[in-house]
Formats: structure tokens, C-alpha cells, sequence
């Protein structure tokens, strides 16, 4: 990935929703980084994601594209914001377009917590929808624009159970058990929050070893059910 002007803990926060984005303020930092957000771009019109992830070290297999792939996302977001806010709307809008498809390549192949990181990039850049849309209507050009990038990244955005596989398949190595059973539980839970108490009974009553590995499956839900939330509020939002 491009190198990037380091971000500071305050534009940190714009990215998500917890600071005001100020023009005077963070315009040099977004253009500094100019470039690293355009390779973002292009980088997002290719149909294929491959980080190269070597699983079978299991839970020693690096992941500092997520922690990068971060970095660059909020940079993105304020690279948009500047756009949004000195008239080059629409290439701001393409910016928030590229920037939605890149979160969602983030976790492609990837374990639970690469997903839990795409989800957070994947919510900034849909609250910045609706900060374009709040200061000035989307465009019918511009609502296609972003309405394509959504419909790519299909109708979770993120495939959460595909992550669970990948965390499992690290976990039955690691305890030497197999966890089929308990797997598909938590993809069942998932899909019908009402199995979510058989899930936390079986949980109970598995071996201390087994069950303190698996990621609290009620926090999980709670994350794929806000991204779940956010996208149909944004869906809606634009015209069909």
C-alpha cells in the first residue's frame, strides 16, 4: 500500500462521526495524501482481491494489510470531505464510491476480525452518504454512482459467515478439535438471532479451552446487524 502522512488521534475521529470535518484545518493532510487515495481508487476497479494471506500459520498468519487498509480508508474520508466541500462534488462522490468497494475488499478471504474492520470502514463511508446528502441532494449521475458501488458489495456488504469459516478453521488447529457442530450453530445464529440462546448454551457447556477462542457471538450479531441497518437506511435514501 502507499505511504501516508500520518493521521492524528482528532482526524481520526472525523472518519467516524465522533469530530467535525473543518476544510481549513485537514485540506493539506487530504492532499498530501492525494495520491495514496487515487491508488485506493483504481485499485478498486479491479474484480479481484487477493491479499495473500498465509493461513496455514494460523493464528500467527499477518494481517497488517487490515491495520493499513484502515489508515488508508480514513484518509479517503477526509480526502472526500474535501471534495464534497470545494465544489468537486462529483469526483467526491466517486471518491465515497471507491472508498465503500475498498472496505468491502478488506475482508474478502479474511478472518472475523478482518470483517469487523471492514465493517467500521464500511459504516464511515455510508454515514458519508449521508453527509453528501444533507448538504446538497444527491444527483441522479451521483445517486447511480453510489447506488452501483452498493449493489456490488451485495446485499450484506460483508460475508460474515465466510470470516467464522476462516476463524474456526484456526481454532480446530489450534485445540486439535473439530468444531463443525459448533460452527454451524453460530452461522444459524447469525442468520436467526431467535438460536442465539441454544448458541450460548452450547458455548456453556463446552470445554474452557474451546470456548474461550470464540468471539462473543452476541457482539458479532450486534455488528452485522448495525452495518445491515445503515445499508438499508442508505439504500432507501437513494432513488430506485
Amino acid at each position: 500500500m502507499p505511504r501516508l502522512q500520518r493521521l492524528r488521534p482528532k482526524s481520526c475521529a472525523i472518519p467516524q462521526g465522533t469530530a467535525p470535518y473543518h476544510d481549513l484545518k485537514y485540506r493539506d493532510l487530504a492532499q498530501k495524501n492525494r495520491h495514496a487515495v487515487e491508488t485506493l481508487q483504481r485499485g478498486t476497479q479491479s474484480k479481484n482481491c487477493n491479499w495473500g494471506l498465509e493461513y496455514q500459520l494460523g493464528a500467527d498468519a499477518p494481517l497488517e494489510h487490515v491495520r493499513k487498509a484502515l489508515a488508508l480508508s480514513r484518509i479517503n474520508i477526509l480526502y472526500s470531505m474535501h471534495l464534497l466541500q470545494t465544489g468537486n462534488r462529483t469526483v467526491g462522490i466517486r471518491s465515497i464510491a471507491a472508498g465503500i468497494r475498498f472496505s468491502h475488499d478488506v475482508s474478502k478471504g479474511g478472518p472475523l476480525m478482518a470483517a469487523v474492520a471492514a465493517k467500521t470502514l464500511l459504516t464511515s463511508h455510508l454515514r458519508l452518504v449521508a453527509f453528501a446528502q444533507v448538504e446538497k441532494p444527491l444527483s441522479s449521475d451521483e445517486e447511480k454512482i453510489i447506488s452501483s458501488a452498493i449493489t456490488e458489495i451485495g446485499p450484506g456488504g460483508l460475508d460474515w459467515e465466510m470470516a467464522l469459516v476462516r476463524d474456526f478453521e484456526i481454532y480446530s488447529k489450534a485445540t486439535s478439535t473439530s468444531l463443525s457442530d459448533l460452527l454451524e450453530q453460530y452461522r444459524q445464529a447469525l442468520r436467526n438471532p431467535d438460536q442465539m440462546p441454544r448458541l450460548r448454551q452450547t458455548l456453556a457447556n463446552a470445554p474452557k479451552a474451546v470456548s474461550s477462542k470464540i468471539p462473543n457471538p452476541q457482539q458479532v450479531l450486534d455488528q452485522k446487524q448495525e452495518l445491515d441497518n445503515l445499508l438499508r437506511t442508505t439504500r432507501s435514501a437513494l432513488k430506485p
